[in-house]
């Protein structure tokens, strides 16, 4: 009872104490104690939501109504009401100390600040008339759900505050797809800016969290600046405080978005430049830029409608060692896209380039859809050779030596929707020939022999395809690197020497050895070749002055120290994911997202068995086994993996087991390592895998056994 008398006095001051805040506040020079305390307002907030809800669920029990145990809940009654008034009225007045600091103002601060005051004293009041009258009547009947709905709106503006307003339906509008604006019709800062700034900036700067007391909603409000004078200084982007905040390394305070906030992209943070460096143009179109304006043609990719669905190929992978075996430091091929067969192939270093490195890709005619040969000394009579890819959906010949006299051997492309010929000799004679390819949508022409006239006429002549004939300012346009070389990812038993390399002199190359994004600012700089003895996934990026970043290179590397010189497969595989039988789970070859190459074995409803057997004893600490994971196709993780070992197969125990955590609708498809712990000397070792019985509730597919499909086993 003492302590309760305490903890009501408490609660009686901190109410006064609030009360005095709100008359008074204004006029307060807070210490900075007192502002350490405010900040700590987002922490406490969640604990009066809480207890003050148990407390009104707890009055609706059926236990009040019965009289042996009435004395327990009018206790409990009392301590959560206690509680939850107390933690109220400090939340409040922590949030009073908060806004008092600077940066908050607008209607919706006002709203959150009065519903907390309201729920502070409302809990307060509620709690007293709880001591006077115990029975449950008509007031506790209101006064639980107002102070609730109290508690569900002052939350809402509460995050509007945090994260913007209108973060509760983001998710909603977001849904609600926008038409793209049209190039011709675009504003600058309208379509281009005010963008980039609403998803990055304005959760901060808006007109009712004004951080530093900048609002960043209107041009009129972004052009006055905050405490710290203007945000910029119109063509002069070496002087702007907002290119500064943005490129300043991570972990300053005064870097811009904060941590915990999405970065800034390459290109959004490029558009923000070329912006400032045009002069900060608010209501300009962008189609009055000049045609060799960098703004314009940063203009041109962030206008461009949202992507189609990912295209389907009818043609099969090609052979991954072939791929391998083609791919050298001056022709990269990669796959277009995780688990697709279609490939990309791009070509670097001029002076490597023959007629011969094209003709080399025959092994992969069927798979290129993508050949950039930019910048590469390709003549005319090359084309012919190009031809021969029936699958190819885009073509860059930008800076090449063709004359457009030998864009007719194009014409058995009949999947081919994108050519770029900037840069070239073609005319409007090579280019009316361009009729005869079905599928061309759009040809990219810039710095070319065309007229004005002459692309009008192609236009009217050619109406389904799209004729883009600006020009690009090479000298001042920011391109980006393509991403480092690495050494070839895969299985290793001792150790693994890594080496990266660019094709692009000049270029410092940074990775993390962690699986996390590298940076240009924090990630280590590779410098010489260095080795990993243990499972690693490397990712790599490119920088270079003036040019954008590379997107990431992924490599894994996986250890496994014993290899077993038998494997019997206990139990056969479905027929069409055999593999090569039980080999397939020992051949140092990691299966990937082109789960139908053979690189897997795959079992459907019934267990997954394995026995490795040993000539001489080997002592283990650890089994993985490489899974796929791809949800939409019914491919899940093992539910259960048991491991058992002994001297023979007569005489094994259990060793280790585990039980993966199964992976939700939104799990993107990757190859997924399960690993045991298995601690002895043994000679004999049996894996035993066991499908998920059914599949979830949301899959399309539910109630049905999920696939499992195993690529290698890994014993160290």
């Amino acid at each position: 009872m003492k302590l309760k008398s305490i903890a009501g006095s408490i609660l009686f001051a901190a109410n006064l104490f609030l009360l005095l805040l709100l008359v008074f506040g204004n006029r307060i020079a807070e210490p900075a104690w007192l502002q350490v305390i405010g900040r700590m307002h987002p922490l406490l907030l969640h604990f009066p939501i809480v207890i003050l809800l148990m407390a009104f669920l707890w009055e609706w029990l059926p236990l009040r109504a019965d009289p042996a145990h009435r004395s327990l809940y009018q206790s409990v009654d009392t301590l959560l009401l206690l509680t939850g008034s107390l933690t109220a009225v400090i939340t409040a007045i922590m949030g009073m100390l908060l806004s008092l600091q600077g940066g908050y103002e607008g209607h919706t601060v006002q709203w959150h600040k009065w519903t907390g005051v309201a729920i502070a004293f409302l809990s307060y009041g509620y709690y007293n008339y709880r001591q006077m009258q115990p029975a449950f009547t008509l007031v506790n009947k209101i006064s639980g759900p107002l102070i609730a709905v109290c508690l569900v709106v002052a939350g809402h503006f509460g995050a509007g505050i945090t994260h913007g307003s209108g973060f509760l339906w983001q998710p909603i509008e977001a849904s609600r797809k926008k038409a793209p604006v049209p190039f011709e019709k675009a504003v600058v800062f309208d379509d281009l800016v005010k963008p980039v700034l609403e998803a990055k900036c304005m959760s901060c700067h808006n007109r009712d969290k004004a951080k530093g007391r900048l609002v960043m909603e209107t041009a009129k409000r972004l052009l006055k600046g905050g405490k710290h004078g203007k945000l910029f200084v119109a063509g002069k982007p070496e002087l702007s405080l907002l290119l500064k905040r943005i490129h300043l390394p991570l972990e300053d305070d005064d870097h811009m978005p904060p941590e915990g906030k999405p970065a800034l992209t390459d290109a959004e943070m490029d558009l923000l430049y070329w912006w400032i460096k045009s002069g900060a143009p608010m209501d300009q179109k962008v189609a009055a830029l000049p045609a060799k304006d960098s703004l314009r043609i940063l203009a041109m990719d962030f206008l461009k409608p949202p992507h189609e669905a990912p295209e389907s190929y009818d043609f099969a992978a090609a052979d991954e060692k072939q791929v391998q075996q083609l791919s050298n430091n001056y022709r990269v091929i990669t796959p277009l896209a995780e688990g697709s067969p279609a490939l990309s192939v791009d070509f670097y270093n001029k002076n490597a380039y023959t007629p011969k490195s094209v003709e080399e890709l025959k092994p992969l005619e069927e798979q290129i859809v993508s050949l950039n040969l930019s910048k590469m000394p390709v003549k005319d009579a090359d084309l012919k050779v190009i031809s021969r890819f029936p699958n190819l959906r885009t073509l860059n010949l930008n800076f090449t030596d063709i004359t457009g006299k030998g864009l007719k051997a194009l014409d058995g492309l009949k999947h081919l929707h994108s050519l770029s010929v900037s840069g070239t000799k073609v005319d409007y004679a090579s280019m009316a020939r361009l009729k005869t390819l079905p599928a061309l949508k759009e040809v990219y022409a810039w710095s070319t022999a065309l007229k004005e006239a002459d692309v009008a006429r192609l236009r009217k002549q050619l109406e389904k395809i799209s004729f883009e004939t600006g020009y690009r300012d090479t000298a001042h346009q920011v391109l980006p690197l393509s991403p480092p070389l690495v050494t070839q990812a895969g299985i290793f038993s001792d150790s693994v020497q890594i080496q990266l390399r660019h094709v692009v002199s000049g270029v410092h190359i940074r990775y993390t050895l962690d699986g996390t994004e590298p940076d240009s600012l924090q990630s280590p700089v590779y410098k010489t070749p260095f080795v990993i003895r243990e499972n690693t996934v490397l990712k790599a990026r490119a920088f270079k002055t003036g040019w954008r970043g590379s997107n990431p290179v992924r490599a894994q590397y996986l250890k496994s120290a014993y290899r077993p010189d038998s494997i019997i497969l206990l139990s056969a595989p479905d027929g069409q994911y055999s593999g090569k039988g039980g080999l397939v789970l020992a051949d140092k070859e990691l299966g990937d997202m082109n789960y139908g190459n053979g690189q897997w074995v795959g079992y459907h409803g019934g267990d997954m068995q394995v026995l490795l057997l040993f000539h001489e004893p080997v002592t283990l600490h650890t089994v993985a086994l490489n899974f796929l994971d791809h949800i939409p196709r019914a491919i899940f993780p093992p539910s259960l993996v048991e491991v058992w070992g002994g001297t023979d197969r007569d005489h094994m125990k259990l060793m280790g087991k585990t039980s993966p955590v199964m992976p939700d609708k939104d799990t993107p498809p990757a190859p997924l390592l399960v690993t045991t712990e298995a601690d002895g000397a043994v000679r004999c070792i049996r894996i035993v895998a066991r499908p998920l019985k059914q599949l979830p509730a949301w899959h399309a597919a539910k109630g049905q056994p999920a696939w499992l499909l195993a690529s290698e086993v890994l014993l160290n």
